[in-house]
């Protein structure tokens, strides 16, 4: 009865945490696309053909809260506050399946108030509720049984994000392996083990596929999204492959990244024995390390391992402050402070979200002026988002807006939106905490120089917004071009990732597909997608 009494007052904790005041901030740019493709899905479009290269669930779900509080910061930031709670509760249960209850309240306390974990939470990201159906799937395979359901559990995770295989796999892979280890051998083990993970997976591909409607083009459209997630957004980092580990002191807080540097250490010292930490320490420290590698570039990369690392957290803590050498009295000053210390620097992180606003102004700004065709300097701005054929729309200003500058179009009148990109801001790194760094400078990033150069010269600054006080987006209105400029800024091109990497994917791809008849293939998907593929595959040498 204490632990059910203490477990309610954690989970309403983690709700009030996550709900509280979400739809004050403005969309981040992933946010505002998810509102707009959860629109458009509403009004009947092919949820596999909006997407493109991400999965579909996350929409569906999003569609779901949509329909009953309309399509809004509340409705879609809503979706992520549930399952980050959801997922608060399966910490318990899990932590308590492999310890003990003390672990499980501890565990289920640290991630209801971890700043990474409830950060995300608070924004629509699919982070959160792909990282509620990985754990949930392997909480069901760790009980021995409910194969079938965790099969279909993970493909609900796999349906979400696509890189949730790879902790999928890491975790089957310590299952297949740490026996190798002992010394005596099961001999049932791995026949056991294999007929389990055969039919969870089986269960798994069953549901990837039923999810297509057996269509070819939204077959194509998921084999492409694991390619596109495997390859460009593992290989096109920007920043130092160490951002990480030292951006962990902020999402972890402070006094919580020292804990979680001696649990690794003490664990591993003092608990290796233990089936359940070695199994905690392997996905951990393998996630971690091909993090690294792979150079990811956001935080929120991080949020589906936060599980897994409450629980090393919590079994640490228990280990040394039930220590006979350790005071009951110190040991629960030193568990206040450390709830208190992450409780704390959550609520910064929050706070600092809260001014995040200024495109609910820009928008309003925009809607006021003369019609004419508003382009961002800037391809993540939340202003315009690009759908897969290519069209923009806008959640924030019925304008026609682009989400980069064109040109070839520009017409005197039409409206620049630009920024100051050598400051730390919220409008250039479209996430939360990634702005606030302590330890770490992001590096700044210069979109389309000698346009923005151009505008800054020859357009007329006709509004100026600001952002914690400072100026940080400028509006400026185009005067007359004429084409031989304009030819001339079209030379420009700019990513905010390696242009040489994408091309060498898209070299890559269109080999492929010209090996297995790409005029075949390109004839029985839609004209618009057939028409970017040809587009795409003529500008590379390969085809």
């Amino acid at each position: 009865m204490k632990t059910r009494g203490f477990l309610v007052v954690i989970i309403a904790l983690a709700f009030l945490s996550r709900v509280i005041a979400i739809g004050e901030p403005a969309f981040y740019y992933d946010e505002a696309s998810h509102a707009l493709r959860t629109g458009l899905i509403l009004e009947g479009n092919s949820t596999w053909q909006i997407m493109a290269h991400y999965p579909p669930l996350s929409l569906w779900i999003n569609a779901i809260s949509a329909l009953l509080l309309g399509i809004n910061e509340f409705s879609l930031r809503l979706v992520a506050a549930i399952f980050g709670t959801l997922t608060v509760i399966l910490v318990f249960f899990l932590a308590k399946r492999w310890y003990t209850t003390k672990e499980a309240i501890l565990a289920s306390t640290l991630i209801a108030i971890l700043p990474l974990h409830v950060i995300f939470s608070r924004f629509a990201f699919v982070d959160v509720v792909a990282t509620f159906f990985i754990v949930f799937a392997i909480y069901l395979v760790e009980q021995k049984k409910h194969f079938v359901l965790s099969g279909i559990v993970f493909g609900m995770a796999f349906l979400t994000k696509y890189s949730t295989l790879l902790l999928w796999l890491l975790y089957w892979a310590y299952i297949f392996s740490h026996k190798l280890f002992e010394d005596k051998k099961s001999k049932g083990y791995y026949k056991e083990k294999l007929s389990s993970f055969v039919l969870t997976n089986l269960a798994s591909f069953t549901v990837v596929i039923l999810s297509t409607g057996f269509k070819f083009v939204n077959l194509f459209y998921l084999a492409y999204g694991v390619v596109y997630s495997a390859i460009i957004q593992t290989v096109s980092g920007y920043d130092t492959p160490l951002f990480l580990l030292i951006a962990l002191f902020d999402s972890l807080s402070p006094l919580l990244y020292a804990c979680t540097l001696l649990s690794f250490i003490y664990l591993l010292a003092f608990d290796r024995e233990r089936r359940s930490t070695k199994l905690l320490l392997f996905l951990n420290l393998s996630f971690l390390v091909i993090a690294v590698l792979q150079a990811r570039t956001s935080l929120r990369h991080l949020v589906i391992i936060t599980p897994f690392l409450v629980i090393v957290l919590a079994r640490f803590l228990t280990l040394v402050l039930q220590s006979k050498k350790i005071k009951r009295s110190l040991a629960f000053a030193v568990f206040a402070l450390i709830i208190s210390s992450a409780a704390a620097w959550t609520f910064y992180e929050v706070s600092v979200d809260m001014d995040y606003t200024v495109w609910r102004e820009v928008g309003i700004f925009l809607d006021t002026y003369p019609d004419v065709a508003v382009y961002s300097i800037y391809p993540n701005f939340p202003l315009s988002i690009r759908l897969p054929n290519s069209t923009d729309i806008s959640y924030y200003t019925n304008k026609k807006t682009y989400s980069k500058p064109d040109p070839l179009e520009f017409k005197e009148g039409d409206l620049i939106v630009m920024a100051n990109f050598s400051e730390k801001n919220f409008y250039t790194y479209q996430e939360p905490m990634k702005n606030n760094l302590l330890f770490y400078r992001i590096k700044a990033i210069e979109p389309y120089p000698i346009i923005a150069n151009f505008v800054e010269n020859n357009g007329k600054l006709i509004k100026i917004f600001y952002c914690e006080e400072k100026p940080c987006l400028f509006v400026y209105e185009l005067g007359y071009i004429d084409n031989e400029t304009k030819e001339s800024l079209a030379q420009e091109e700019w990513s905010l990732f390696p242009i040489e990497k994408k091309q060498e994917f898209f070299e890559m791809s269109c080999d492929r597909l010209k090996k297995f008849h790409l005029d075949k293939i390109t004839s029985i998907l839609p004209p618009n997608l057939s028409n970017q593929i040809n587009e795409k595959c003529s500008k590379v040498k390969n085809v």
